[in-house]
């Protein structure tokens, strides 16, 4: 059993649950990350079809995860949104930090613009 299958058994068996439970939004955070990861363009019809659940009631539920903060919003022009690590922490998986971003170099010189010499016409 893979951890998309495992992830399936699991929300099936919590599906009845109280859905503002913590355990129920991170669950479905991971499921829906690990459909939008396989590349789908339609990871709320491809998560009710392997959840055999109506496809409102799993939009539902993912609307809601993000409402919590448990998935982050898609960004614009793409599909999904990815796991936060609240709900990495509820789920006990490994915290990923943020890349630290680079910053350029202040002692580096500017690149300087090029020359350009127009030549006039008398």
């Amino acid at each position: 059993m893979n951890h998309i299958e495992f992830s399936i058994s699991r929300l099936r068996q919590i599906w009845d649950m109280d859905r503002d439970q913590p355990e129920f939004l991170a669950e479905v955070a991971y499921l829906y990350d690990q459909i939008v990861q396989t590349g789908t363009h339609e990871p709320i019809i491809e998560m009710g079809m392997k959840l055999m659940i109506p496809f409102e009631e799993v939009g539902a539920a993912v609307s809601n995860a993000m409402e919590w903060k448990y998935l982050t919003a898609p960004k614009r022009g793409t599909f999904g949104g990815e796991i936060t690590n609240k709900a990495r922490k509820v789920l006990g998986q490994p915290i990923v930090k943020p890349a630290p971003k680079v910053k350029a170099d202040e002692n580096e010189p500017k690149p300087k613009r090029p020359l350009i010499f127009f030549r006039y016409k008398r």
